[in-house]
Order: structure tokens, then sequence, then C-alpha cells
């Protein structure tokens, strides 16, 4: 994280500052956020008795993976 704040906000800084000073204007407030993931499911699709793929482009997973005390499947698409 504190790469993340000594060199890209840093540059992103320099240049939000260059592109204001160029036409006079005054420079906005700047925050930054980092989000981490702490989630380590994986979804696959069966296929077959020892295949598995992953999931397709755009495959929405709701609550039954955030909360796994509930019961889901996948289907074979």
């Amino acid at each position: 994280m504190n790469f993340v704040l000594d060199s890209e906000v840093g540059q992103v800084e320099l240049a939000i500052h260059a592109k204001y000073e160029k036409y006079g204007l005054a420079l906005p407030k700047f925050s930054f956020v980092i989000v981490t993931k702490k989630i380590n499911t994986r979804a696959m699709l069966k296929r077959g008795a020892q295949n598995f793929d992953n999931p397709k482009s755009g495959t929405v997973f709701d609550n039954m993976v955030t909360l796994p005390e509930r019961y889901f499947a996948f289907v074979n698409l």
C-alpha cells in the first residue's frame, strides 16, 4: 500500500496539478482508496465426471457465495 501511495498517487497528483495549472483552475480535492480482496472462493462449472471449466463471462454470483451458510449449486449451461 505504501508503494501505491508513494508512486502511483504521486504521479496522478502531478498529472492533475499540471492540467489544472495549465487552464488556471483551482486544484480539486483528491482521495485514493485501496480495496483488498479477502475472498478465496473459486467457482467452477462441472463438465462431466472429472472436467471443470471457468464460468462464462458475465456470470453473476449473489449472496449465495458471500453467505456460505446458504446452499448453492451450479447448473451445467
